[in-house]
């Protein structure tokens, strides 16, 4: 049959077009879209109180969300004509009160079509009954285009939901614009009024947050031409064998053969360079294969610094399509641009239209595989605009969380709360791996995902065969000249030393008390306060000459001194390591940067027993001084991986009351203040900045660069991003209070050397 509103343009043209995009073929590109979340998660509906008919409510919602551009006055912009004054959405209503459906079922329409831009409190205040603002809106609509809209729905045009085997959109009722118009808001604001009464984990408040969720990210898919993406190579075990075949891989630990058959939530833990990732991707194709789903994967590290790396990896070696994973992320466009610039050789307009894309393939969660800090993912439950699309896009997900031990417990609490509401709530799954995995934890993890997770560990032959490290315990002070000799005299034997201190200050003074005896060939520097253009230059160098697997065959030697940013963001590979007392799960992962890849004998790891003058100020001292405690009896003994996680318990042990007490106590806390609260249909982006200042930080411009910077945010300010040093909230305030932080411009010194010094206060890694 003829299109009815064949004249009806949803698009404004593209350049160098005349015609603009018709409302049908916007539509049917939504409904396609919305197919790809289903086959993502078909039991999507069963978390919901409309079980059988949650995906048709969401399929109808995509076929009316825009409908109310039909108004004239909109037709008229998007041929060059005056801005709009009214909201189409809210037009798009006029068409959700003329269905014959249930009123809880108009609800969840009206909430799905009406508030797919803005919020519903918005949407209703603009929009009071009896006001003149409904009357300016519907005078938008002429009778004839009353008729058509009809005619249209009725089959006259409309794409039908049976294609994509939705049910079919339902009778229309007779009333006229006014009437539905009316209906439809009185819909809006009765759905509004009830989840804001109801938990938000409540099926009901679920069922609408996901119905906003599913026609924001169909829209958006539909509207930017992006398809769901795959990955072959994760779509079983099998698949993912396969391929690490051919890429030349023989051999298996039997860890990662037991991942590839577990069904669920597992623990992993297993010695670092044992193939912990190999495992995780593994356990996610089984995921997929036995749920019969294209389960997005979600791989969660603690630190920016490591996700370009990871997302590197996880393209290169295990055959996932370029665009199929993406860095997920509010900085990860100028995170890539400084990785695709430093890394891999694009040119700066190369990089730009590369991290662009990338950015919008992230925004519109269409490919298979993220990488993320949690703090992505937690801001969703914070209420922050979007925050619909994000859960729903999670739900049924699967979940890989790396190196748990890294985060406090204010933020591991945080974490946790958003596991169990993912588990329980929204079918999500869940691989938790680390080196070490304390007791506590586990038991923690196992309480929140409501059942015993399978655990998984590396058996004692493969423990064995990572047998790297022999310990020393030092007396003096890394500062000491003693100390300092021996890593200069193993420097000049060509060994990769590296020195781990507590702080930036510190770092900084290690560093020039080595250049000073061995030169500066050779000794680098590494720590959070420099620019991502820096940073991002001394890792792909430091990669080059003691990268795992790429070890320069020069006999020149190498000193890296660092903080506790080496722990997690670098595959390094060094031969000693002189550390500064730590927690004992920091310490562990400072010894895995050394003899990673097994080069040979046992590796020597240093860690002196003097705690430094500002280490209260980063750790706890009582954790410090138990990890030193725990360490003697295997000072000048071989590390066996056994011993690592007795010793791991044994540091908890004194607190381990006290601290699974604070952990409920916080998870509780979380779940009922915020999870619960995360009422659907409304956002608050005042929180944005406290969420912020929680999590993320700050960066500041060296005043050096002021001018450089200000160049480059005319120009491209993708490049002035590089330039930024992130600080933390304590060092914003002090900087502050000191007048040095002016307009985020730091008035401190800062060379590329030795980075950004902010001498006053020394509580920086």
């Amino acid at each position: 049959m003829a299109d009815r509103l064949a004249h009806v343009w949803a698009k404004s043209p593209n350049p160098g077009s005349q015609q603009g995009e018709p409302l049908a073929g916007h539509t049917a590109n939504v409904l396609a879209r919305l197919t790809g979340w289903r086959a993502r998660y078909p039991q999507l509906s069963s978390h919901t109180s409309c079980p059988d008919l949650l995906w048709d409510l969401a399929a109808w919602a995509c076929l009316l969300h825009d409908v109310g551009k039909v108004a004239r006055g909109f037709q008229l912009m998007v041929r060059n004509g005056p801005r709009f004054p009214h909201r189409h959405e809210v037009l798009s209503l006029v068409a959700v009160g003329w269905l014959d459906v249930a009123f809880t079922h108009r609800e969840l329409l009206a909430a799905g079509v009406a508030t797919h831009h803005y919020d519903a409190p918005e949407i209703l205040y603009r929009y009071p009954y009896g006001e003149d603002a409904r009357a300016d809106l519907l005078r938008e609509l002429s009778n004839e285009d009353e008729d058509s809209l009809q005619g249209w729905l009725e089959g006259h045009g409309a794409p039908d939901p049976t294609r994509w085997g939705f049910g079919r959109l339902p009778t229309l009722r007779r009333l006229s614009s006014s009437e539905a118009l009316a209906d439809g808001m009185h819909a809006l604001a009765s759905i509004l009024e009830r989840v804001e009464r109801l938990d938000a984990r409540h099926p009901h408040a679920l069922a609408a947050r996901i119905l906003r969720g599913l026609v924001m990210l169909a829209d958006h898919a539909g509207s930017a031409h992006e398809r769901h993406l795959g990955a072959p190579s994760l779509e079983s075990p099998a698949c993912l064998f396969e391929h690490l075949a051919r890429a030349g891989w023989s051999h298996f630990w039997p860890h990662q053969l037991e991942c590839a058959g577990l069904d669920g939530h597992g623990l992993l833990t297993a010695p670092t360079g044992s193939g912990k990732t190999e495992a995780a991707l593994l356990w996610s194709a089984r995921q997929r294969e036995r749920s019969s789903a294209d389960r997005p994967i979600f791989y969660v590290l603690p630190y920016r610094a490591s996700l370009n790396a990871m997302r590197l990896r996880i393209s290169e070696r295990y055959g996932v399509p370029e665009g199929a994973v993406v860095l997920q992320h509010a900085k990860a466009t100028a995170d890539l641009y400084s990785f695709l610039t430093s890394r891999k050789g694009y040119s700066g307009q190369e990089a730009v239209r590369a991290a662009r894309h990338e950015h919008d393939l992230g925004r519109l969660m269409t490919a298979p595989v993220r990488v993320l800090t949690p703090y992505q993912m937690l801001k969703a439950f914070f209420g922050l605009p979007g925050h619909e699309a994000i859960l729903t896009d999670a739900a049924g997900g699967l979940f890989i969380l790396d190196e748990l031990h890294a985060y406090d417990i204010r933020r591991l609490s945080l974490i946790l709360a958003a596991v169990h509401h993912l588990a329980h709530d929204l079918g999500a799954r869940f691989l938790a791996m680390s080196a070490t995995f304390p007791h506590l934890l586990r038991a923690m993890l196992a309480e929140v995902l409501g059942q015993d997770p399978q655990l998984i560990h590396a058996d004692a032959v493969t423990e064995g065969k990572f047998r790297r490290h022999k310990l020393h315990l030092l007396n003096d002070d890394l500062a000491a000249s003693t100390t300092l000799d021996e890593i200069a005299g193993r420097y000049r034997r060509g060994e990769a030393v590296l020195v781990v201190a507590t702080t930036v200050a510190r770092a900084q003074q290690l560093f020039d008390a080595l250049q000073h005896r061995v030169g500066s060939e050779g000794v680098w520097l590494l720590h959070s306060r420099f620019t991502a253009a820096d940073r991002g230059e001394k890792e792909e160098r430091l990669g080059s000459r003691v990268g795992t697997g790429r070890r320069s065959t020069d006999d020149l030697g190498t000193i890296l001194v660092a903080t506790q940013v080496v722990e997690v963001s670098l595959d390094v590979d060094f031969d000693v390591l002189f550390s500064d007392p730590a927690p004992l799960e920091a310490l562990v992962q400072r010894f895995g940067r050394v003899n990673r890849g097994r080069r040979g004998p046992l590796r020597d790891v240093f860690v002196s027993s003097t705690p430094t003058k500002h280490s209260g100020r980063v750790y706890q001292m009582s954790d410090v001084q138990r990890a030193v405690e725990i360490l003697r009896p295997w000072n000048g003994h071989p590390l066996e991986e056994r011993d690592v996680q007795q010793m791991v318990d044994a540091a908890y042990e004194p607190i381990a009351a006290a601290w699974q007490s604070e952990v409920r106590s916080q998870v509780k806390r979380a779940l009922d203040s915020i999870i619960s609260a995360n009422h659907p249909l409304t956002s608050h982006p005042e929180l944005e900045a406290a969420f912020t200042k929680l999590f993320d930080g700050y960066e500041v411009v060296p005043s050096a660069m002021e001018s450089e910077y200000r160049r480059r945010m005319e120009e491209n300010p993708l490049t002035a991003s590089l330039l930024r040093v992130p600080i933390s909230n304590v060092q914003c305030q002090k900087l502050r209070r000191a007048g040095l932080l002016r307009d985020e411009v730091a008035h401190v010194p800062y060379d590329p050397i030795r980075g950004l010094n902010l001498s006053f206060r020394d509580n920086e890694s």
